[in-house]
């Protein structure tokens, strides 16, 4: 799967009463295609899925998912707190039709590069989709390091990874380092990829 385009991080418009408002959404995503993207990424840290329930999350995906034309590209953020919520996520996002998953390590731990990769390698193992890498340290507090990106860069389901450190030299090093293993997306405004 190629990672080609513009693939906005979708946020997620709520109404004063703190319910979803889809209506809003829908003119958002309506207003991104008009500009010309090529794919979708709801539930992402911009899309605060850790704000909304399960339940939430899949209305979401499942609106952008009814959303999307063929031959957009459809991303899914899964994220949880526990490995085990993510595969549960993953599989949710898989069955709905999504192309790929994109995955932080879970919040609030701080994992070594050895859970990590565990972690990565479990949600691998139980589920069946590809997985865009999502190393963004300013939230998370640990980034996924060259010792993680070693284990997991020849695994053929995961095929990108967004960093968000806002470090062109990081940026860089992953882009020559892993060149036809991993491919780059960048997180970061100031250094768009």
């Amino acid at each position: 799967m190629k990672l080609s385009g513009v693939m906005p991080a979708l946020v997620t418009p709520f109404d004063v009463k703190g319910a979803i408002d889809f209506a809003a959404l829908g003119l958002h995503l309506a207003n991104l295609r008009a500009a010309g993207v090529s794919g979708w990424v709801p539930c992402g840290s911009s899309g605060e899925y850790n704000l909304m329930s399960d339940d939430e999350r899949d209305q979401v995906l499942r609106f952008v998912k009814d959303f999307a034309r063929p031959g957009e590209t459809l991303i899914a953020g899964t994220n949880a707190p526990s490995t085990a919520g993510v595969i549960a996520n993953t599989k949710r996002a898989k069955d709905m039709g999504y192309h790929a998953v994109l995955l932080a390590v879970p919040f609030y731990t701080k994992p070594t590069q050895a859970e990590i990769i565990r972690h990565f390698n479990a949600v691998i193992e139980a589920t069946d989709m590809n997985i865009v890498l999502y190393s963004y340290p300013g939230k998370d507090g640990v980034e996924i390091g060259y010792e993680a990106l070693d284990a997991l860069a020849d695994n053929p389901r995961v095929i990108g990874i967004k960093e968000s450190s806002g470090v062109m030299q990081r940026a860089i090093g992953i882009s020559t380092r892993y060149r036809g293993r991993i491919q780059l997306v960048s997180g970061s405004d100031d250094i768009a990829w």
